[in-house]
């Protein structure tokens, strides 16, 4: 394993690390948006707008990080803008990317993901205070 691959996995992982942190916030304010009534406000434009083009940000960069082709990156790129089909797409590329996460060894919350560390090895030729 070379140190270009460890580069570029850790590039990927980053990517898909950073689109899930932002599809999950997207998913997480179209839930809130609905219970709460929002979409009803003035400032809906606004709101919708926003989530619709984060929504696209962090789909691409999910995309790239499980290095999809161009047409398939495009084709989900536009159903963010399609409304339920963009909640589905959004939430299989977030579970699919919390598999990769965790599988890589990462510790994978709702909004946060972080590399776990290994505990380090107990000394074994340390004297122990055993009483036989």
């Amino acid at each position: 394993m070379g140190i270009h691959t460890l580069v570029d996995d850790s590039i990927r992982l980053k990517s898909l690390e950073a689109g899930r942190r932002m599809v999950n916030l997207c998913l997480f304010a179209w839930v809130a948006a609905t219970a709460f009534q929002i979409l009803q406000t003035r400032a809906s434009t606004l709101f919708i707008a926003g989530a619709f083009i984060t929504s696209a940000v962090g789909v691409l960069r999910l995309a790239e990080g499980f290095k999809c082709s161009g047409p398939t990156k495009i084709a989900c790129v536009v159903a963010m803008f399609v409304p339920v089909v963009n909640l589905f797409v959004m939430n299989w590329f977030s579970t699919r990317a919390t598999q990769e996460l965790r599988i890589a060894g990462y510790s994978v919350g709702i909004f946060q993901a972080s590399k776990e560390q290994k505990p380090e090895l107990l000394h074994t030729d340390a004297p122990t205070n055993s009483r036989n």
